[in-house]
């Protein structure tokens, strides 16, 4: 399946899409809200400014992709393995991360107030001007990611590497 299927029969009304596979393909400002992509695998995929809300995109798999100004509030994210993403930009308010891997990701700018980051790890990540108001860091280590005036789950805006919540 390629993206041009993929909205061609979301458009007719499906919804599971669960363990497909992408690679090189576009599907910016694609409205996807509600989709199933759990268990799916995503490569040099943009998504920038697509509406993910309330997808599910539980273990799925994404690796080169764009996520720049997506929309994928309340998204489940949970056990999803992030790398190299640039997700500037994106809007993960309430956003399922529960034990997500997030590794070389780009969160500048990024919204992720409420998010649940329990157990996730994030390596070799920016979080620059990000707003994690009220997100949930539980097992979450937050040193690593680098931090320039981003608000953290506490309020407290932080510039500090060795800030810890």
């Amino acid at each position: 399946m390629d993206a041009e299927e993929l909205l061609k029969r979301y458009a007719q009304g499906e919804r599971d899409f669960s363990g497909i596979r992408l690679d090189s393909d576009k599907l910016q400002g694609a409205n996807l809200k509600g989709i199933n992509l759990s268990s799916a695998s995503f490569e040099s995929v943009d998504f920038s400014h697509a509406v993910m809300d309330e997808a599910n995109l539980s273990e799925a798999w994404f690796c080169d992709c764009g996520l720049m100004g997506a929309s994928l509030q309340r998204a489940n994210m949970s056990r999803a393995m992030l790398q190299q993403i640039n997700a500037k930009d994106a809007n993960l308010r309430n956003a399922d991360l529960k034990d997500s891997v997030i590794v070389e990701v780009s969160l500048d700018r990024a919204i992720l107030e409420g998010a649940d980051l329990t157990n996730a790890m994030l390596t070799e990540s920016n979080l620059d001007y990000a707003n994690l108001r009220g997100a949930i860091v539980t097992g979450c280590d937050l040193d690593e990611p680098y931090k320039k005036n981003t608000v953290m789950p506490d309020g407290q805006v932080v510039s500090d590497p060795s800030y810890k919540p």
